[in-house]
């Protein structure tokens, strides 16, 4: 039997007629030029894309600082003081008052204490008078510092309806044995922009143990 001339002998390999091969041709080019008329566009914008956010970022990184306080001016605009205990001598109570709002506010001389279950009264203390003038608190990370004194501190009575009063030894004694281990509350007022507010400290009466025995009277 005559084999097909339109088929390959035995043995034989196949070879592509040249109309084959340029359609191949064709097929390859058609390829490459939508790769560069649709693929590669689209991967170039997707760098651009990429760049673009990855330059937002390390600018918003520069920057951040900047924004932050532009937003906190908007959002904090007023005064915001911050009153903390920093010491205690035998006659006064030192503080540290820092502004970190954005206007002045007014350290006011009015202030009280409560000395929790130790037998004194609660007391009204005054800026000492050296200090007075630096009762302006003006925005900043300048820390302030004022004294507060007292005229005097008593004893308390010992009870209910009776005139006796705590002495001072036994008062002394309660400190020194550390049986008294409550805090005094110290209250401070500071005319803020947006009006008057107390502040409120609690301090470890041991802390203050000078000012408090300085200031009561000596036993009779």
């Amino acid at each position: 039997m005559t084999p097909d001339e339109n088929q390959p002998n035995a043995g034989e390999t196949s070879q592509d007629s040249p109309a084959v091969n340029t359609t191949t041709r064709r097929n390859i080019f058609a390829t490459i030029k939508h790769f560069l008329t649709v693929v590669a566009p689209v991967f170039t914008r997707s760098r651009i894309v990429v760049v673009s956010i990855f330059t937002f970022m390390v600018a918003f990184a520069i920057q951040a600082p900047q924004i932050v306080e532009f937003w906190d001016k908007i959002f904090h605009p007023e005064s915001n003081t911050e009153v903390n205990f920093a010491n205690s001598e035998d006659t006064s109570i030192d503080l540290d008052v820092h502004n970190v709002g954005r206007k002045t506010s007014y350290f006011q001389d009015d202030c009280r204490i409560d000395f929790g279950d130790l037998p004194v009264e609660k007391a009204t203390l005054e800026i000492h008078p050296d200090d007075k003038a630096r009762t302006t608190i003006t925005p900043g990370p300048q820390h302030v510092p004022i004294r507060v004194v007292t005229r005097g501190l008593s004893p308390k009575v010992r009870g209910i309806g009776l005139a006796e009063r705590f002495t001072k030894k036994e008062i002394k004694k309660r400190l020194s044995a550390g049986t008294t281990t409550s805090n005094a509350t110290l209250w401070v007022c500071v005319n803020e922009s947006y009006g008057l507010r107390w502040r409120k400290l609690l301090i470890r009466v041991d802390k203050i143990k000078s000012f408090i025995l300085e200031g009561l009277p000596d036993d009779v």
